[in-house]
């Protein structure tokens, strides 16, 4: 691995259950097609984060973890499935890669708990939004804080912790590690993307209400990866109507799409 800071931490027992995996696919693992994006919601660091997750009774868990100072490590081996995405949906990589934009209306619903197979995750110590005292605290601890709107209309929040240098670096150092783990991978999104309230259901005859999953938010700086040098293609979730899934540039393209970039860095350009 290249990251300086990487290190394996398998949280055995926190995968996700092989009896879960008899009800959906016979016991055998789909290889995965999708990197799933995540925050942790707290957890300043990845020994942090592996102490909340070993704390805890919910199966739960990510195959990867990133520090705010740049560590990062192996929470789950990636020849097993994490438990990340619930009862999350989207349409299968060649299906998108194909069509460009899949409505959600069209897309039926995915076998109970099937997205957890198709894919892998990685998971970055970051806050999401912030209240006063959240935005203090990320202040105090030498962060920076992001004025953003949230692509998702139903999300409120404006202000969100920033995702470090050291965090993003570790990352990138990574990823072409994560991509020859897991040759097959073939797209990236976010858990907003994938885990939302249309496609779990929660949406009138002729509306939609929102909800449930926001992360990684308006901060992550999509742009600023070389998504497409490691075969891999970004997927969002458009909220827009007609709502659905789609293909977003990856090179030269208007990554100042809704929420794509944030307004503004404090501290920052």
């Amino acid at each position: 691995m290249t990251t300086p800071g990487f290190r394996s931490t398998p949280l055995h027992g926190l995968r996700y259950p092989g009896r879960r995996h008899r009800t959906i696919n016979d016991g055998e693992r789909v290889l995965p097609e999708v990197l799933r994006l995540h925050w942790s919601g707290g957890p300043k660091n990845v020994d942090a984060l592996v102490r909340f997750f070993a704390g805890r009774t919910k199966e739960a868990s990510y195959n990867w973890a990133f520090g705010r100072d740049g560590d990062a490590a192996e929470m789950i081996p990636p020849t097993d499935a994490a438990w990340d995405a619930g009862d999350g949906a989207c349409p299968s990589a060649d299906q998108l890669l194909a069509q460009g934009f899949v409505p959600a209306r069209e897309y039926p619903a995915e076998p109970a708990r099937l997205i957890n197979l198709r894919g892998v995750s990685a998971v970055f110590c970051n806050r999401g939004p912030l209240q006063a005292a959240g935005v203090t605290a990320v202040r105090r601890a030498g962060g920076k804080v992001v004025e953003a709107k949230h692509r998702n209309p139903v999300v409120k929040s404006t202000t969100y912790e920033a995702y470090p240098e050291a965090q993003l670096e570790a990352f990138d150092a990574l990823l072409p590690a994560i991509v020859a783990a897991c040759p097959t991978l073939k797209i990236v999104m976010a858990h907003e993307d994938v885990t939302n309230g249309y496609v779990e259901g929660r949406h009138e005859a002729d509306g939609w209400k929102g909800g449930s999953k926001s992360d990684v938010g308006p901060a992550f700086p999509w742009h600023r990866f070389d998504w497409a040098a490691h075969g891999l293609t970004v997927v969002r979730f458009d909220y827009n109507k007609p709502r659905g899934w789609r293909v977003y540039p990856q090179a030269g393209g208007n990554w100042n799409g809704p929420g794509m970039l944030p307004r503004s860095v404090e501290g920052g350009p």
